[in-house]
């Protein structure tokens, strides 16, 4: 019985600490200059739009919690970035969720990198459950 505790008591250490790994991990992951590459939002009247690169669409991301949103090399907005976990949607795990403190993109936006490319996907549980997915560019 005391071993089977001391196996529990271990594999919950083992998985909170490799979820902080991955927290921590992706915070420095998503640090660049991103540019937009793709909205989807099946609500919407265009419910895929695709953007060519070079659009100039672009969110640069700073070590510091900063980040700047850029129409080529003009500076649209600046203002902070947060990840933090998420237990939107009523999931029992959390996800990581992305969100900054511009008033029209308040909404925390689930985040992850794949193959240089960050998706900010407005959780499910909303009712237009839109994706933004960038590509990197530096």
């Amino acid at each position: 019985m005391r071993n089977i505790l001391s196996v529990i008591i271990f594999s919950l250490i083992v998985s909170s600490c490799s979820k902080d790994h991955q927290f921590n991990n992706l915070k420095t992951q998503v640090l660049g200059k991103w540019e937009i590459e793709e909205y989807v939002c099946g609500l919407c009247i265009t419910p895929v739009t695709m953007y060519p690169a070079g659009n100039g669409n672009i969110i640069v991301l700073f070590n510091d919690g900063s980040f700047e949103r850029r129409m080529h090399d003009s500076v649209t907005f600046r203002g902070k970035f947060f990840l933090s976990k998420s237990e939107e949607c009523g999931k029992p795990d959390s996800d990581i969720a992305f969100s900054t403190n511009e008033s029209l993109n308040s909404t925390p936006r689930f985040v992850k990198i794949e193959a240089e490319k960050l998706p900010l996907n407005i959780p499910y549980c909303y009712s237009d459950g839109a994706l933004t997915i960038y590509r990197r560019i530096q």
